[in-house]
């Protein structure tokens, strides 16, 4: 049988393993080479991880099957938008050079960071004829200017407009994240009806973890606590200053609810500072804990925190939501109902929506949560259904080769569907 060659190109790639969207990419091809004979997966990346100190990865490598090629560039993650930029068309030009003297490739999964990687794409498209699929996660020149961080008439943010356009036209096919960004492109941009297709992350946490079995939990001593818990990287695009907000009202009336943040990033330091400022101690930091330890962290709370700054709202689709289905946990966002997990937590009715700037209605619905265990813990266990039927790794990975198969082919791929590896979900 001849095999479907399949390149990802991005920046990020395994070993990476704190939640990026190189964990994500690397979680994908892993199961597409593992559950189908008719593929053939490879990446070029680079030789940094996301975050933490790492020696440079080795430049070619076959990780069970699955060839990857790095290139030796500096990292994007820099101090000015400049350095940024330039990190970026670097990288992206050393990938170029790999893919024009590496093997042919029938079918290149290009994503939006750096974002000019999906222009090397294309230029393979012109040159070989290669598939392309742009796989948008985030669309960042929209976001500086919802942000206020840029002018939507800049000439940078024009180009970057344009470039967009160009992208979403020229290949074969576009995947976003949930139906909020597929809408904004659809407002944005002319574009074939079937051209956009939404297929959403997942999660990757098997075998929940119960309230009374997190290590995390008793370790803390929050036995009797009610734990709102928000794990994930302190990015530019989330906002902390309603959480911290509400936590300070909550602290004058409840000393059983506390918060507990988890990660790292950008703001971090910002956000742990005005929490010592305002003194507030029902609101505790801890860093990243490994891969391994996220279902037993998961397990230690009673609701966890999706956040959105205001106005992004189909910009980006929180990856982290996900394992907060897979866990069994209730979900509170802070972001616009017309926000894809917003759509699924009134859908499910496994969660709540709060507006991002309204800390006195995340007080509130908080502590009416706290009211009404046995109501909270039912809206944990519809999560954990949901991910079961809809957001498991088994049933995403089988719409991303379904739709390499229609790229390649115009069909999808004969091949049958793998066994599902979902465990049953666990009470909290």
């Amino acid at each position: 049988m001849k095999k479907t060659k399949v390149g990802f190109l991005c920046e990020f790639f395994y070993p990476d393993n704190l939640g990026s969207t190189g964990t994500i990419i690397s979680h994908l091809a892993r199961f597409l080479h593992d559950s189908f004979n008719d593929v053939r997966l490879s990446a070029v990346t680079s030789t940094h991880l996301y975050r933490g100190v790492h020696r440079p990865l080795k430049r070619r490598e076959n990780w069970k099957g699955i060839f990857i090629r790095r290139v030796h560039t500096p990292h994007t993650k820099q101090p000015s938008t400049i350095k940024r930029l330039l990190a970026g068309i670097q990288f992206s030009l050393a990938v170029f050079v790999k893919l024009v003297l590496g093997p042919r490739l029938d079918v290149v999964i290009a994503l939006t960071n750096p974002p000019v990687l999906p222009l090397v794409a294309l230029w393979l498209q012109q040159l070989r004829g290669t598939k392309v699929i742009y796989l948008i996660h985030d669309l960042y020149a929209d976001m500086s200017v919802a942000m206020g961080q840029a002018s939507p008439d800049s000439r940078a943010i024009r180009l970057s407009q344009k470039l967009q356009g160009y992208f979403l036209r020229q290949s074969d096919a576009v995947v976003v994240l949930g139906r909020c960004m597929k809408e904004h492109l659809d407002t944005n941009f002319t574009l074939p009806s079937d051209k956009v297709r939404v297929i959403p992350n997942w999660g990757s946490i098997q075998h929940p973890v119960g309230r009374e079995e997190s290590r995390f939990r008793l370790q803390h001593g929050w036995t009797n606590k009610f734990v709102v818990l928000y794990a994930g990287n302190f990015g530019q695009f989330h906002n902390f200053d309603s959480i911290l907000d509400a936590a300070q009202i909550l602290s004058a009336k409840r000393d059983d609810i506390v918060f507990a943040l988890v990660g790292g990033g950008a703001k971090r330091d910002e956000v742990e500072e005005t929490a010592r400022r305002k003194n507030l101690n029902n609101v505790q930091f801890f860093p990243f804990v490994p891969a391994s330890e996220l279902p037993d962290l998961m397990g230690s709370c009673d609701v966890a925190l999706v956040t959105l700054e205001p106005g992004t709202e189909g910009l980006a689709v929180p990856c982290k939501f996900y394992n907060i289905l897979a866990a069994g946990r209730a979900t509170i966002a802070l972001m616009g109902e017309k926000a894809e997990t917003a759509r699924v937590i009134a859908e499910e009715k496994c969660g709540a929506r709060v507006d991002g700037d309204d800390a006195e209605g995340l007080a509130q619905t908080l502590e009416s949560l706290a009211n009404n265990l046995d109501s909270t813990h039912a809206m944990g266990r519809r999560a954990r259904n949901a991910f079961e039927r809809s957001y498991t790794l088994d049933f995403i990975g089988n719409k991303f080769h379904d739709l390499i198969g229609e790229v390649v082919g115009g069909h999808s791929l004969p091949v049958p569907l793998p066994v599902s590896s979902s465990s049953p979900p666990a009470h909290p």
